[in-house]
């Protein structure tokens, strides 16, 4: 191999590895051609630039909209904990740690633990949320969601629907648990009372949602076991 082909074949690196194995060869010979063609011993700078940037195009198609999301939320709960709360002693490091696994068990090809974890982080922000001294709604609505996404990633259409739904209840539940929280000293007042109603009817929406989720999901293996 010319040092010119290695050259270009660690650019060509950039691209994802199915990619290669299916365009490296005819792309190689492609450019040891106009090169040698030119007269030149090295890549050029526009040659460079386009490999660099078509490689992190090519691996931005590929990219899970799972990873995408958990490394979104992790990044931004990571400045939420370390600018807003300015301290890491948070029980938000729990959904932090939970999302960190829910992460490397995605990349790392193992779909079942990927859910699991995500969604054990996911009900922790949410059960964070049922306190004072957790992050906000939007806080507990961006993490969930992100969590949500990789919890679903292989399920059916419809049982990720329903999942989405119960997650999406249990947030309702959690932040008008808050609001019953607050107002507590204003018992008397109509919105107490209406935030105790939604918190309830929220909650065991949530619950029926996701036990319902569950017995389909193991009827339908337990059909087509063996």
């Amino acid at each position: 191999m010319s040092g010119l082909e290695a050259r270009y074949g660690r650019l060509l690196r950039w691209y994802p590895r199915q990619w290669r194995a299916r365009n490296e060869a005819v792309v190689l010979g492609m450019l040891l051609d106009q090169a040698h063609d030119t007269g030149r011993m090295t890549p050029s700078v526009a040659d460079r630039a386009s490999l660099i940037v078509g490689g992190l195009r090519e691996r931005l198609k590929h990219l899970e909209p799972a990873v995408v999301a958990l490394t979104g939320s992790i990044a931004f709960l990571v400045w939420y904990l370390a600018i807003i709360a300015e301290t890491f002693a948070h029980p938000s490091l729990l959904t932090l740690g939970l999302m960190l696994g829910a992460l490397i068990a995605v990349v790392a090809r193992r779909p079942q633990l990927a859910r699991v974890l995500a969604v054990l982080a996911a009900l922790s922000a949410i059960a964070l949320a049922f306190s004072l001294e957790g992050p906000g709604p939007s806080v507990t609505v961006l993490v969930a969601g992100a969590c949500l996404i990789a919890a679903t990633r292989g399920l059916r259409r419809s049982d990720a629907i329903m999942l989405i739904a119960a997650m999406v209840l249990a947030v309702v539940s959690a932040e008008s648990w808050r609001s019953v929280v607050i107002l507590w000293p204003l018992f008397v007042i109509p919105h107490f009372w209406i935030a105790i109603v939604i918190g309830v009817a929220a909650a065991a929406g949530a619950i029926l949602l996701t036990a319902a989720t569950a017995v389909r999901r193991a009827s339908m293996r337990g059909e087509t076991a063996p």
